[in-house]
C-alpha cells in the first residue's frame, strides 16, 4: 500500500483570527488526525490573501492526496470544491470560521472531533477509492449569476454606502495631526468602510480571475446558500466585524430588523415530486414550472443543505445529497415584530411552519431582481446582481464527515 498523503488548505484569515491563533489552533487539529492515523503525510497550504486558492497541480503534485481538507469556513470550502470539482477526491471540512455552516450540516460542530474523524477514515480506507466510498455526497447546485456593470468612473462607492449601516458597531477612528509628507493623503482620506470594501472588491476580483472583463455573466457551483435580502445583508455587511466572531450574526439581525430593507423579484421554479422508487427520495417534475409574479420581500433564501451556521438551520427538510434545492422566503409585508419572532425560530427549524413564510422544494430556480441586488453566495459577495439561476443536475463530490446525516422535519 502507497503512503497517504492529505493535503490541507488553511485559511490564514478565518473567523476574523490572528495567524498566531489559527497557527495555535491548526497545530491542535493536526495532532489529532496525526493520533488517529500515525502514518498520514500533511502537505499544508496556508492561503496569502483572500480568494488565494492552490492549483489543481500543487495539489496533485507529486501524487493525488487521499483527501483535501479545507481548515477555515464555507468560502474557504467553496474556492477549494470549485477548483477540485470533478476530480473525486473527497474533501474534509475542518470548521474554523464563523459561519461553518456546510459543517454543521454534516454535524461537524467542533474542529477537534472533525480532525478525529477524518484520521479515522482515513486509517480504515487503504486507498482514496475507499475513502469515497466511506464518504458523503453533497449535492452540487450549478449556479448562473448575471451582474449589473458598473457605471463609468464609479469604483466600489456604492458597495461602501451599502455597508455604512455597520459603522455604529465599529470603534470611533482617532484622528491624528499630519506632517508635511502626509498632507497630500489626508487631503483625500478614506472612511473605514470604503476601505473594508475596497478589499472586499479586491477579493471578489480574485476569485474571479477565470472570468472575462468583457461579461457580466458568471457560472460555478454553489454548495451552501444563495441568500438576497436581509440574510444577505447580515452574511456580507458584517463582515467588518468578524473580528468578534459569531456575535456578529446577533448584532445584524438586530439592526437589519430595524432596518428592514425590501426588494422586488420575480421568481420561477420547477417542481419536484416525493418518488419512493428514487434514491433520493425525490423527482424532479420537468414538464411543471411555476411563475411567481413580481412581488416586494424581506428575504430569499436558497439552500443547498440544513443549516447556513450551526444557529441558523433554515432548511431542516434538506439533506447534502437529494437532488432539491429548498427555497425561503418572507414577503416585505411582514411586520418588524413578526419577523423577529420568525428569526428566533430558525435555530429549531419551527420557522417553516410560521404564516409569513413560504417554504417549497424545487430542482431549477430563477430569480429576476429588479434593481440589481447584493447577493450572498456560500457566504461569498456578488455585487449588482440581476438574476440567479440555480440548478441540480446530479452532480455531486465526496465529503469526510463526521456523521451520518438524517433529515428531520
Amino acid at each position: 500500500m502507497g503512503e497517504k498523503r492529505l493535503f490541507v488548505v488553511i485559511n490564514s484569515k478565518c473567523g476574523g483570527k490572528s495567524l498566531r491563533v489559527i497557527q495555535k489552533q491548526w497545530a491542535e487539529v493536526k495532532q489529532c488526525i496525526l493520533d488517529a492515523e500515525p502514518t498520514l503525510k500533511i502537505e499544508e497550504y496556508w492561503t496569502q490573501f483572500p480568494g488565494d486558492v492552490p492549483s489543481r497541480a500543487a495539489v496533485f503534485a507529486p501524487g493525488v492526496p487521499v483527501a483535501v481538507v479545507c481548515v477555515g469556513g464555507d468560502g474557504t470550502f467553496h474556492l477549494v470544491a470549485n477548483r477540485l470539482y470533478g476530480t473525486e477526491v473527497p474533501t474534509a471540512i475542518v470548521p474554523l470560521g464563523t459561519g461553518n455552516g456546510l459543517a454543521a450540516s454534516f454535524g461537524v460542530l467542533d474542529a477537534r472531533e472533525a480532525a478525529r474523524r477524518i484520521g479515522s477514515l482515513a486509517r480504515e480506507s487503504a486507498n482514496r477509492q475507499e475513502l469515497c466510498e466511506r464518504s458523503e455526497r453533497l449535492d452540487a447546485m450549478h449556479y448562473e449569476i448575471h451582474t449589473a456593470p458598473l457605471k463609468r468612473g464609479r469604483s466600489t462607492s456604492r458597495p461602501a454606502q451599502e455597508r455604512r449601516c455597520c459603522a455604529w458597531l465599529l470603534p470611533a477612528r482617532i484622528k491624528r495631526t499630519f506632517g508635511t509628507d502626509e498632507s497630500a493623503a489626508a487631503s483625500s482620506p478614506k472612511s473605514h468602510e470604503q476601505a473594508v470594501d475596497d478589499e472586499s472588491m479586491s477579493s471578489e476580483s480574485a476569485r474571479s480571475a477565470s472570468q472575462s472583463s468583457l461579461t457580466d455573466r458568471w457560472n460555478g457551483y454553489a454548495f451552501l446558500s444563495v441568500s438576497i435580502g436581509m440574510i444577505a445583508d447580515i452574511d456580507i455587511r458584517t463582515e467588518c466585524i468578524r473580528c468578534i466572531g459569531d456575535i456578529r450574526f446577533d448584532l445584524g439581525s438586530i439592526w437589519y430588523i430595524l432596518r428592514k430593507r425590501t426588494f422586488s423579484a420575480v421568481v420561477e421554479y420547477r417542481h419536484v415530486f416525493q418518488d419512493s422508487q428514487s434514491d433520493l427520495g425525490w423527482r424532479p417534475a420537468d414538464e411543471l414550472t411555476e411563475t411567481i409574479p413580481l412581488q416586494e420581500y424581506a428575504l430569499i433564501v436558497v439552500m443547498n443543505v440544513s443549516h447556513a451556521s450551526p444557529k441558523a438551520r433554515f432548511a431542516p427538510l434538506a439533506r447534502p445529497h437529494d437532488g432539491c434545492i429548498d427555497v425561503i422566503m418572507v414577503p416585505a409585508s411582514v411586520s418588524r415584530f413578526r419577523l423577529i419572532r420568525y428569526m428566533l425560530q430558525i435555530e429549531s427549524g419551527e420557522h417553516i411552519h410560521d404564516p409569513c413564510c413560504r417554504y417549497f422544494k424545487c430542482s431549477w430556480i430563477r430569480i429576476q431582481l429588479d434593481p440589481p441586488q447584493l447577493v450572498s453566495l456560500d457566504g461569498e459577495a456578488r455585487y449588482r446582481v440581476r438574476s440567479v439561476v440555480l440548478e441540480q443536475g446530479g452532480d455531486h463530490l465526496p465529503v469526510v464527515a463526521a456523521n451520518r446525516v438524517a433529515v428531520s422535519g
